[in-house]
């Protein structure tokens, strides 16, 4: 199950996690709490009962070789297609200015300084 609502709250639980406490993000415990404090007790209990499994490391090998298929070479990696139909391919940190754009979004206040 995929909860993109709650997406930019559990990037900024393990962000604040890993820089701002201190906590390895790679040791379970500690991305376990993250995602408890973003998603919820019993859904960060789901996800973390999934890591490792052959279903995860199967979406993992698909995604990577449909990247590399698109032409990706590093990461982040963004094909967006706009409401238009037009796809476009961007790569960096540095390009998502690019990327809301061409999808037509509002660049809200919380990204204005990191673009």
């Amino acid at each position: 199950m995929y909860y993109p609502a709650k997406l930019n709250t559990a990037i900024h639980e393990c962000y604040n996690k890993f820089w701002v406490e201190g906590q390895a993000i790679q040791d379970p415990k500690n991305f376990g709490a993250a995602l408890a404090k973003a998603l919820g007790e019993d859904v960060a209990k789901d996800v973390m009962s999934k890591l490792g499994s052959a279903e995860v490391k199967g979406k993992l090998l698909e995604n990577t070789n449909k990247a590399i298929e698109q032409g990706a070479f590093g990461l982040p990696w963004f094909v967006a297609t706009n409401a238009q139909g037009q796809t476009e391919k961007f790569w960096g940190f540095d390009h998502l200015g690019q990327v809301i754009e061409h999808l037509g979004l509002e660049r809200g206040n919380e990204l204005r300084a990191m673009l």
